[in-house]
This record gives C-alpha cells, structure tokens and sequence, in this order.
C-alpha cells in the first residue's frame, strides 16, 4: 500500500513540478502565486484520495521489476541524449533550446529578441536542475529526467500487471503502422526483383506518398519527441492502473497541457467515453482548479506563431501530394485509417471492443487522418497519436493474455508484421551508431544551432517567434 501511495505521489508531482517552474519563470508574480497555490491544493487533494491497492508482492515480482527497468533503460538510451547513439534531426532544435535555458535566466527571450513562447515545461526540471548544479552535466540530468518518466508510466502498470506490464511494453514498442512496411521492404524489393527502372519500381516510388501516413510509432515518440510524449505516459500510467479515482482524472490531465497541448488533445476521446458516466461527480473543486489554471498555459502556448500553422491549411501545390486528387486522396484515407483499425477488429474479442479504451482508439484512428489529408499539416497526429498506440498496447496485452491459445496464429502474424515497422528499424539504427568514444559521441550530438536560437534562415525558427500575450500575467525577458 505505501509503494503504491508512493508512485502516486510520484507521478503528479512529476507532472506537477513543470508547471510550478513555468509559473516561477514566465508568469507574473501575483499570478504565478494563485495559480500555484491553486495547482498544489489540487494535487495534493487528488493525491489524498488516490488509489492504495495493489496487489501482494512475490518473489518473481523482483525479476520482473528488473527486467522492466532494464527494458526502459535501453528504450531511454535509444534516444541518443548522452551522444552514445546518433540524434535525429530535430535535436538541432532541441539541444539549443537546452542549452538556452540552461544558460539564460527566465524568461529567455526568444529568437532574434522576440518573445519566448514554446513547449517548454518539461525541459524546466533539468534546466532548473542544471542551474542549481552544474557539476553533474545538463545532458546527464535530462537524460535522468526522461527515464524517471518513463519509468513512472511503466511502473504504475508494473503495480497492476506485474510481469504483464513487460508485454504491454514490448508491444508499445513494436507497434506501427504498416507505412513503414512500404517503405522499407516493398519498394527496395520491387526494385531488386524488377529492375529499378522497371515500371513496377517506378510506379511504387511515385505513389508513396499513398502510403505516408501521419502517424507515429511510439518509439519514434520516444526518440523524436520525448518532450511531448513522456508526460503524457505518466498521466496515462496513473488513469490506466487506476492511481486517481475517475473524478479527478480532469484535473490531472490538465498538468500535460503546458507541456504538450497537440499530445492532450489525444487523451481528449478517452477521457470522454471513460467520464461520460461519472459526469455529475466532476464537479469537484481538483476539476475547478485546473480550469481555472488552465487559461494561464493556453494563453501563453497561442501567443507562438508556429501553432497556429499546425491547424491552418496550407498549399499543395508546393508539396509532394499536388499530384493527388479527390479519390487518391480518399484512398490515402481509407489505407491509413484500416492500417489501425483492421487488425484491432481481427484480433480483439468483441468484449474488448466494447470498451472506451477501443472507442478511444476509433475516434483517434478516424480523426487523425482527416485532420492530416484536410489541412496537409501532420502535427496533430503526429503528437497525439502516442495516446492511440498506448491504448491499442493496452487492449493487445490484455486480449494476448487471455485469448492466445485460441488466436495463436493470429497473434505471431500480427508480431511478426509489426516489429518490423518500427521498433527493429530503430534498434538497427541506434546498434550500429553506438558508441563511448568521445569524438563519435560529439559527431552524434547535432550542434548545428550552436546553442542559441537566432537562425532566420531556418525553417524551425518561426517555431520560437511570438507577441507577448498579456503584460499584466506574463513576464518579459530581460533586455
């Protein structure tokens, strides 16, 4: 019981935390003091009547527990945030921003002296950290960050699955959509077997685009973009093993918001099939606090230019869809959103398909491809789709569980046709890459931004441009 009250405690302050810090550094005083006081009551009031049982401790349950942590540990490490492992593209952006923080007092001002306005939350514990300490390395510090996360969202399932929490990892890894399928074995094999000039070949290149879906795995979340899904994750841990009762769940979703608005969306049709009947028991004064909290953050996030392109149309004429029309474009619709749904409704018994969770994973799988092929903007899915793989994760676990003698073949087919979507690709990536020497580490850290902000030449730097929002709430950066 004490472990469990433990992890609770654990986990909101995690998701607490950031948002104290962005209210310290960016919020005027006096606001940043109601809304603090708000934000603490809350939790802790959420925290009081959370969740304390859980199920009686074995020996085995120690293996187990170190066999989860070692999978999370080597998951973290695929990242690439200590430089053992190659960084993707985006850490261009990312290790400047760090950096920036870290340097700078708060607010920093933003690129070329414009003001700040970014996700920024999550980085402030390190960052703050970093400060405070800098002896220890501000990679080091993140690096822990992002594992203490991680190992929060698994370790709330731990508590209620024991070793079936290591299943439902695994299958959060390899699960993919099978774009990635078409991409890495069709058309290289079409061009090996047929010839690359063949009209096959030729055929599959130009019509990609028919199979580039706007979803993403949760191992590209994870490497990509740890900043907007690993809050996330720990909220999920938390709702999923049951660690707040229904009521609250509101209150604790809004502490994800400031550190990722485009992934909360994501938990938007869950927590609606989830609270629908407990709908007269939210009006609590935790589901108060965060309403009454939650302006501050959203006003902040709008003030940035970049997010108000994420759901504006823009242009096809200068993109790789130009080519298609109406019916390709429904086509593209059809495939990216069976991609998800089909094996779900083959391999999950009717009970399951039941469920919010299964409704949740509906709407999202329906919602993020019309919202992809409307706007041609991919943010939306691409940040909120991690919600989607932890609820089909979630379902598979519990179907595997009970139904994989009956459904045998059905499941090695399903295996075998998702790791290599995703999680094996990664995994050859970050094998090959691996590395302590220092000078290959330096090479993996992308350090083109050279730790500021100010690049006009550089698409991602509309990302950091905003308008102060209001004066009277938000603190200005320092000359």
């Amino acid at each position: 019981m004490l472990m469990r009250r433990v992890l609770n405690a654990a986990s909101l302050l995690y998701l607490l935390v950031p948002n104290l810090l962005f209210l310290v550094g960016w919020v005027q005083p006096w606001a940043a003091v109601l809304a603090g006081a708000i934000l603490v009551v809350a939790v802790w009031m959420v925290w009081r009547q959370s969740a304390v049982e859980m199920r009686p401790w074995r020996g085995v349950d120690t293996v187990v527990l170190a066999v989860l942590v070692l999978l999370c540990l080597g998951w973290v490490e695929s990242i690439g945030l200590n430089g053992h492992v190659i960084q993707h593209h985006d850490f261009i952006v990312r290790n400047a921003l760090y950096e920036t923080l870290v340097r700078e007092s708060w607010p920093v001002a933003g690129a070329g002296g414009s003001y700040f306005s970014y996700y920024l939350a999550f980085w402030l514990v390190p960052a703050g950290l970093s400060k405070l300490l800098p002896g220890v390395g501000a990679e080091l510090w993140l690096y822990g960050w992002v594992y203490v996360g991680v190992l929060l969202g698994m370790g709330q399932m731990y508590l209620r699955w024991r070793w079936r929490a290591v299943l439902f990892l695994v299958l959060l890894m390899v699960l993919g959509d099978v774009s990635t399928w078409y991409r890495l074995y069709a058309i290289p094999m079409a061009a090996k077997v047929c010839g690359a000039d063949s009209p096959a070949a030729r055929w599959m290149l130009e019509h990609e685009v028919w199979f580039t879906f706007p979803y993403a795995d949760s191992w590209t979340h994870l490497r990509n973009m740890f900043n907007h899904i690993v809050p996330v994750w720990v909220l999920l841990g938390l709702l999923f093993a049951r660690g707040v009762q229904a009521r609250h769940e509101l209150c604790a979703a809004a502490l994800v918001v400031v550190c990722s608005p485009l992934a909360a969306v994501g938990l938007l049709p869950w927590l609606a099939w989830r609270l629908y009947p407990h709908a007269r028991s939210l009006f609590n004064v935790p589901t108060l606090a965060a309403c009454l909290y939650l302006p501050l953050p959203l006003l902040y996030l709008a003030a940035n230019e970049g997010s108000r392109v994420f759901f504006s149309p823009c242009g096809i004429e200068s993109t790789s869809y130009a080519p298609l029309g109406g019916a390709e474009w429904m086509l593209v619709y059809a495939v990216a959103a069976g991609s998800i749904l089909l094996p779900a409704w083959w391999l999950l018994p009717v009970r399951y398909r039941r469920t919010a969770v299964f409704r949740a994973v509906v709407v999202l799988a329906v919602l993020f491809p019309l919202v992809w092929v409307g706007t041609r903007h991919n943010e939306l899915a691409m940040k909120a789709s991690g919600v989607m793989w932890w609820c089909l994760a979630w379902l598979y676990a519990r179907a595997l569980w009970r139904t994989w003698r009956r459904y045998a073949r059905r499941w090695v087919v399903f295996v075998l046709a998702s790791a290599p979507m995703a999680g094996v690709c990664v995994v050859g990536v970050c094998l090959g890459s691996w590395s302590c020497e220092p000078a290959t580490m330096a090479e993996h850290t992308r350090s083109e931004w050279q730790g500021h902000l100010n690049h006009p030449d550089d698409p991602f730097y509309h990302s950091f441009r905003a308008q102060q929002p209001c004066p009277a709430l938000f603190r200005s950066p320092a000359p």
